[in-house]
């Protein structure tokens, strides 16, 4: 490992309450990164599934909370369709948003997100056979489903 070089990154070390030293260094992620194809696409997930298949690890943390239940259903439901025979779906937003009700300010629905987890997380089984990698805990901030 390397120092890491001047201005950089600077840790934000106030938020520790002990006085013990920072080590930070540079860590090379190309020999891991090299081997994955990463893609990003944007588009309406109410109109259908992206036409990607076969996809490792969806991202859709921070995003559900913000839509109506039926729409984050066809969402979560077109996003289960990419995945491939190991994927992986990663739902986030548990800790911070779990008391919330589904929407956007000046059109929530009376629907609470931890209530609209409970439920995707049934339709996603019976549908796509995703499983909780480990039971739901509101503390965590995204909660991973596989296969």
């Amino acid at each position: 490992m390397q120092p890491l070089p001047e201005n950089e990154f600077t840790p934000d070390i106030a938020r520790y309450k002990d006085d013990k030293p920072l080590n930070c260094y540079v860590v090379d992620s190309k020999p891991v990164r090299g081997s994955h194809v990463v893609n990003f696409e944007e588009r309406d997930l109410g109109e259908g599934p992206p036409p990607v298949r076969d996809v490792d690890l969806a991202l859709a943390n921070n995003f559900f909370y913000h839509l109506h239940p039926e729409d984050a259903t066809l969402a979560a439901v077109h996003i289960a369709e990419t995945l491939g025979r190991e994927g992986v779906l990663s739902i986030g937003g548990l800790k911070n948003a779990r008391f919330r009700n589904m929407g956007v300010p000046g059109n929530y629905t009376d629907v609470r997100y931890s209530r609209w987890l409970d439920e995707i997380i049934v339709v996603l089984g019976e549908e796509f056979g995703l499983k909780p990698k480990t039971p739901i805990d509101y503390e965590q901030s995204a909660y991973l489903l596989a296969r």
